[in-house]
């Protein structure tokens, strides 16, 4: 049969097997060999031969011992009965496994050729067999020599020897000679050549073997499918797990307990966060009941994507089901308290483990001093430290490694050099984390020649450079200003000799270094070497953040042919780019071959797609998309409804827009978006915790300076007997209360009790307060400036709007049109447009210049107002202006919000000292900034802050800085002049020096922003994923947003309850809501007041930035 065993092909066996007598046999114990490694010819050869084959498998010629004989079914023996229970099979088998080559074996078995023995007997013999290459010449044997039937069951135990040695071009031509001799591969030839294949990471032929199972009709089962999903789960190709899981469903198999905890944690890798909560619902569902492992997955899940709050829901709800905890779950949970800031908590479930039998672990107490280092408890945790020690609790490389980061927290970076040494000394090999955290420590105490050295000491060496050590040192160039040095190391990447350029890759894409990024890229997918699904996804997400649309879609095709399923992030970022490129048929095709493959989309997918059809008119298959989601009970419906009324009012069809609203109401969907559906069981718990958890660290702050608890207190007090007021109705729908500002009540008698009521005196309510906004862009943001100056419209505040000089003037003068004949704006009269517009440069003096041109107009023009907030077209409300201003109207009014620091670092070398001029001062076309060769001293006459470009100012300090009667805000405006990214540090650096102001800054931005770490030049883009994360911040603003991204859909339905094209609704609307009008369309008394949720957040937040620890201590320091 095989090429190995030519020996024999021309031999002939001499033995007479009609006169054969068994007594033959013992005698053939003076002729064993002397027991060596069963030796074969040819082998090499063989296998080549197989592998080249590029037309099919491999076929019975290549290593069959000949083909001249057709192959035909033997006729039965003349035997009626068989000599199996007349045969020592043990004896037998021991003979056999001592042969030495192919010509030993058919020599022993040629007594039995006539088939004396029955194929049953055969088999079980084979079965015992496990070297490959023997079992191969026994099979050979039957076959070719005994003549017996084919049999199913030969082949199978052949197969599973020949792959378990990883001869795959054998088992190709094992299965193609089954077929040939009549045999049907059965369910466990696929699982056996499908398991084994998978294993080896040979995935696309493991899922040919299941396409030609399916074409055979044979089903797979559930071991099989779990092999597969367990295979790429380990692959992380988590789409193509959850296509396979798909079809496990379809075939009719119920998965098991293992199986679903294996889906489970899939969901959990791809982010699709509520089907793998359905899946626990699911289980209980068809009878698999969740056990500890279910929970722990998920629990797992929430905590690696900062899911905290979600996660202690879910260990709530272990307890309420009386699921047992085991040690992985009190781990997690231990870590879930250490990020809620519930020390107390952690350490409760810490030293009560034993109680509940479980004994903690090295994890468990290397996470509790984690828990200890963060909440800055360092005596506690040099305590558990020593009492590891003293316990010999055996401690790992991670126990010193948090232990380092703790010492380089509290600033005593010797110790910490002390404990590396101490770990050495004990056999704990230091790992690539404990160099980069000792360099890190260095960096920020100064000493970075010692982390050069270090750092240098360990690239000749030979230790492993990853990506952290590597990013960590980038960054301490950078910290000290040497950007030569952290380029250098960027470059060197491009020709990674000590680290995989997978690890280079990842670099690079971190680092925002995109041409170099891009050539290891592509010099590696041609060299073959990118073996790690997420390099794709990283650099899929580099180029989508740099607009670098047809590298999108390099990517992807790259990814595509590697066998890579891409995941729902990067399925939405290609249907993105194809949607830029204009390709709209190549995004549908996409979408459709992933869902044909079974792959699950979040939400967000699906409105990317509507969104793509809309932008090509297509309204068509619009409404086809939306009938078809709109039928899914997984779709959530209140944001499938507001996305697709958002694309029809983009595409100017205002009475589809209008139905789509109408549809909303008549359903119930609108009022579930302004708060009035029940809440479910889970959502009421979900409340419940979250309110727990903001109790918790409301009691962990320490008490606030008197002259701020007083108003708050009085207006959390008021705010929330005022709510309660407002959820109750009367019999027709009406609130019985509104929050009138006024003593008057307006209209006429009524038989409702709130009549009876007393009206609230105007003196327990501070008057509101009054914003001015500058709301800026540049070409091509005057669509989002529109959007954003409709969520924010207050008739209290006041508005200038500042549209760069740089856009055009068709896009200026739709704009201006706006404004003038937006009906409200027009009644109101409070939003001005900057008609005669300024040039900006980005990161010049020109935006510093802007910004004081529109404080002065609102100081002319604007009346009374005592906040100044600046927003530019990437900013978007998180609160309503209702929520802002009843919060802020307990607040001094001579705060200022800015986010600002004293520790330039960088800046120092790279802002400071260069000189640079921005054209935009005396040019009329746009152009960069641009650097003088002399460089200058740091001043000495100020002292330079830095910080975050958008602030809350109160209005005496932008008098002042108009003004200017001291010539200190002149004086800086004149340094600033020559300093890169000016508005980082114009405003810092004159309230901070100015005595009379230095004590009223509150050291935030009012932002959620969403920057690497560390900080890069530009921020992410908030997508939906960020969702959560941004009402956590509890901040008023979120930055940076892209154009009409879905989640800004999402933040008008959820946060500010405000429909496509209109208004933020507050209680100054009094208009009616049928057939989708805008309430705010008549404008009531402005006094009026309506705060939401969103208050409540900004009244945490504003406690936390007035609380002891952060209210003083954090002044222009």
């Amino acid at each position: 049969m095989i090429s190995s065993f030519s020996p024999m092909q021309t031999e002939t066996v001499t033995f007479a097997s009609s006169s054969f007598c068994f007594s033959f046999l013992p005698l053939l114990k003076h002729q064993i060999y002397t027991t060596t490694p069963f030796t074969t010819k040819g082998r090499n050869h063989l296998t080549l031969q197989a592998l080249s084959s590029s037309s099919s498998s491999p076929t019975k010629d290549i290593w069959r011992r000949s083909k001249t004989a057709p192959f035909y079914r033997p006729k039965p023996s003349q035997n009626s009965t068989f000599l199996d229970h007349s045969i020592d099979m043990e004896e037998l088998f021991a003979s056999i496994s001592k042969t030495q080559n192919g010509k030993d074996l058919f020599t022993l078995l040629s007594p039995y050729k006539t088939r004396q023995l029955s194929i049953r007997f055969m088999v079980s013999l084979l079965s015992r067999e496990t070297d490959w290459q023997r079992s191969l010449a026994l099979l050979d044997w039957v076959n070719e020599e005994a003549r017996y039937s084919p049999s199913l069951f030969a082949y199978n135990v052949v197969i599973r020897n020949v792959v378990k040695a990883k001869q795959w071009a054998i088992a190709h031509g094992l299965f193609e000679e089954m077929r040939e001799k009549g045999l049907t591969p059965d369910r466990f030839t696929y699982s056996t050549l499908i398991t084994y294949f998978g294993k080896e990471g040979m995935f696309d032929s493991a899922l040919s073997w299941l396409q030609k199972m399916e074409n055979d009709g044979v089903s797979g089962d559930l071991v099989l499918f779990s092999n597969l999903i367990e295979l790429s789960r380990k692959l992380r190709d988590y789409s193509k797990a959850i296509s396979i899981f798909n079809k496990l469903k379809r075939s009719g198999i119920v998965p098991d307990l293992v199986c679903y905890n294996s889906m489970i944690n899939v969901f959990g890798k791809a982010k699709l966060f509520r089907e793998a909560r359905l899946l626990v619902k699911e289980m209980r569902d068809v009878g698999v009941m969740p056990d500890t492992v279910s929970y722990s997955t998920v629990l797992n899940m929430y905590v690696e994507n900062h899911k905290f709050v979600e996660a202690l829901s879910v260990f709530a709800e272990m307890n309420e089901v009386k699921c047992p905890l085991d040690l992985t779950t009190c781990n997690i949970m231990i870590d879930v308290y250490g990020q809620l800031d519930m020390a107390k908590e952690a350490d409760r479930l810490f030293w009560g483990m034993r109680k509940m039998g479980i004994e903690p672990n090295v994890v468990s107490y290397n996470t509790l001093l984690k828990v200890y280092g963060e909440a800055e408890l360092y005596g506690e945790a040099i305590h558990l430290f020593r009492l590891m020690h003293r316990k010999d609790i055996e401690q790992n490389v991670v126990t010193y490694n948090t232990m380092i980061k703790i010492y380089g927290k509290s600033l005593e970076h010797e110790k910490a050099y002390n404990l590396v040494q101490e770990m050495q000394n004990r056999g704990i090999e230091p790992n690539a984390i404990t160099y980069s955290t000792i360099i890190s420590i260095w960096g920020k105490a100064g000493k970075l020649d010692r982390a050069a050295m270090l750092f240098q000491k360990l690239r000749s060496s030979g230790v492993e450079i990853d990506q952290v050590l590597y990013q960590t040192m980038i960054v301490a160039y950078e910290r000290a200003g040497l950007v030569a040095h952290a380029k250098r190391l960027l470059h060197e990447l491009k020709q990674p000799d000590n680290l995989p350029r997978d690890t280079a890759i990842m670099i690079l894409a971190r680092a925002g270094r995109i041409e170099e990024a891009t050539w290891v890229f592509r010099q590696a997918c041609d060299a073959g070497e990118v073996k790690d699904i997420s390099v794709f996804g990283l650099m899929i997400d580099l180029f989508s953040r740099n607009k670098k649309h047809a590298n999108v879609i390099e990517v992807f095709e790259k990814m595509r042919s590697a066998g890579y399923f891409p995941d729902s992030n990067v399925i939405a970022l290609v249907l993105n780019a194809y949607g830029k490129l204009r390709e709209f048929e190549k995004a549908d095709a996409v979408y459709k071959e992933m869902q044909e493959e079974g792959c699950v989309f979040p939400d967000e997918v699906h409105f990317q797609m509507l969104s793509l059809c809309g932008a090509r008119k297509d309204f068509k298959m619009v409404e086809s998309l939306f009938e078809k989601l709109d039928s899914d009970p997984n779709i959530n419906k209140k944001e499938l409804h507001l996305v697709v009324a958002s694309i029809y009012e983009r595409g100017n069809r205002l009475n589809d827009a209008s139905q789509i609203m109408n549809r909303m109401s008549e359903r119930g969907i609108l009022k579930s978006s302004r708060g009035k559906r029940e809440t479910t069981k889970k959502e009421q718990e979900m409340k419940r915790l979250k309110s727990y958890y903001m109790q918790i660290r409301h009691n962990n702050n320490q008490a606030m300076e008197r002259r701020w608890i007083f108003p708050l207190a009085v207006g959390s007090i008021v705010s929330l007997f005022l709510l309660f007021l407002t959820t109750l109705t009367s019999f027709d729908g009406s609130p019985f209360l509104f929050f009138y500002r006024s003593s008057t009540v307006i209209g006429g008698s009524s038989t409702f009790v709130e009549n009876q009521l007393k009206p609230i005196p105007i003196s327990t309510l501070p008057p509101p307060p009054r914003f001015a906004y500058l709301v800026s862009g540049s070409a091509g943001d005057g669509r989002m400036l529109k959007r954003t100056l409709l969520a924010l419209y207050h008739p209290l505040n006041q508005y200038v709007v500042h549209l760069d000089r740089e856009a055009s003037s068709e896009e200026r003068l739709d704009l201006e049109k706006f404004v003038k004949n937006h009906q409200v704006f027009n009644k109101v009269g409070n939003v001005r447009m900057i008609v005669k517009a300024n040039l900006v440069t980005y990161r010049g003096p020109t935006m510093v210049a802007n910004t004081l041109h529109a404080a002065a107009i609102l100081l002319k023009e604007g009346g009374d107002w005592d906040w100044f907030i600046n927003l530019s077209a990437s900013d978007y409300p998180l609160v309503t202006q209702d929520d802002l201003l009843h919060t802020f109207s307990y607040l001094p009014r001579d705060l200022n919000f800015i986010d600002h620091t004293s520790n330039i670092g960088w800046k120092e070398f790279q802002r400071a000292k260069p000189i640079i001029i921005d054209p935009g001062l005396y040019s009329v076309k746009k152009a960069d900034v641009f650097w003088v060769t002399q460089r200058r001293s740091v001043p000495t006459a100020f002292k330079l802050f830095t910080g975050s470009a958008w602030m809350a100012l109160s209005r005496p300090f932008i008098d002042y800085c108009i003004w200017g009667w001291d010539n200190l805000p002149r004086t800086v405006l004149m340094y600033y002049a020559n300093f890169l990214s000016s508005p980082e540090g114009y405003f810092h650096t004159v309230v901070c020096n100015a005595q009379e102001f230095r004590n009223t800054t509150v050291n935030s931005d009012l932002h959620f922003i969403s920057w690497d770490n560390p900080p890069k030049q530009h921020p992410h883009h908030l997508k939906l994923d960020d969702m959560q994360r941004m009402i956590n911040s509890n901040a008023p603003f979120g930055r940076k947003f892209p154009q009409e991204d879905p989640v800004l859909d999402k933040i008008d339905s959820e946060l500010l309850s405000r429909g496509p094209g209109m208004l933020t609704p507050g209680g100054w609307c009094v208009g009616s809501v049928k057939n989708g009008t805008d309430p705010c369309s008549v404008v009531g008394n402005t006094t009026v007041l309506r705060p939401g949720p969103g208050a409540k957040r900004l009244e945490t937040l504003i406690s936390s930035l007035l609380s002891n620890d952060n209210f003083r201590p954090r002044q222009c320091k």
